[in-house]
């Protein structure tokens, strides 16, 4: 699927409006608050003034008079510095532009459509086009963040972010599984991967102290993440320390 039919196949108000909260907040806007599933209000503050900024979103062909934004606007507009309209669909006319605005004097009023909504996706928010999700995305990515964060030897070593890549490199240990023979009711042990872990079965991780348990899980998850990218039914790894 490519990005214009992503973007053209959300199909809920609620599913674009979370799209746009977490684009706009990768653009570092301020205070982004979700008021409604047809609305956004955010702050951008500069050295010389903080604006206050609504995103009204609509999935309707903004191709002609569209009486429900234009009451919206109406209502929202002494509240806001700027107002953003957006649609996931590719029509947005001059017709209706010039009809909103001359209905809005006084308001200025900026537009988004599909193709505005690609452009700031793959400049602020590439991450989004590794699956379509927009509610697991973010959890992801703070999943991601978090594990990579928590690690336990740049704690003790007080060591700054310049050393992230040299711990983000995972040396996969040695693994073995435990069975019981039921006709000698002894246990044999035998090899397995990652890999293994994370296609079947539930395990308990057992080991000597600094042996990379945690480690192993944090990457597990990691693992599962990027798996993502290719399942319909997507995976929601927990780590709880």
């Amino acid at each position: 699927m490519n990005k214009n039919d992503i973007i053209e196949n959300i199909n809920s108000e609620k599913d674009l409006s979370k799209l746009v909260e977490d684009l706009v907040s990768s653009m570092g806007l301020k205070n982004v608050v979700r008021i409604s599933d047809v609305a956004i209000k955010a702050t951008e503050e500069s050295k010389l003034k903080k604006q206050r900024i609504l995103f009204a979103i609509t999935l309707s062909e903004l191709n002609g008079k569209v009486n429900s934004i234009n009451d919206r606007i109406k209502k929202e507009n002494q509240k806001y510095d700027q107002i953003y309209i957006v649609t996931g669909n590719k029509k947005l006319s001059e017709y209706f532009i010039q009809w909103i605005r001359e209905e809005n004097l006084g308001t200025t009023l900026e537009f988004w459509n599909r193709d505005n909504l690609i452009v700031k996706i793959d400049e602020y928010y590439e991450d989004f086009w590794s699956h379509n999700d927009t509610f697991l995305k973010p959890f992801e990515t703070n999943f991601v963040d978090t594990v990579r964060k928590d690690n336990q030897l740049k704690s003790l070593l007080k060591l700054d972010d310049k050393f992230d890549k040299l711990f983000d490199v995972f040396i996969e240990p040695k693994l073995y599984v435990y069975k019981e023979d039921e006709e000698t009711d002894t246990l044999t042990k035998t090899r397995i991967n990652k890999e293994k872990l994370i296609k079947s079965g539930n395990y308990i991780i057992s080991g000597e102290a600094g042996t990379g348990k945690s480690t192993l899980l944090k990457e597990l998850g990691k693992v599962l993440i990027e798996k993502n990218k290719e399942l319909l039914f997507k995976n929601v790894p927990v780590y709880i320390k």
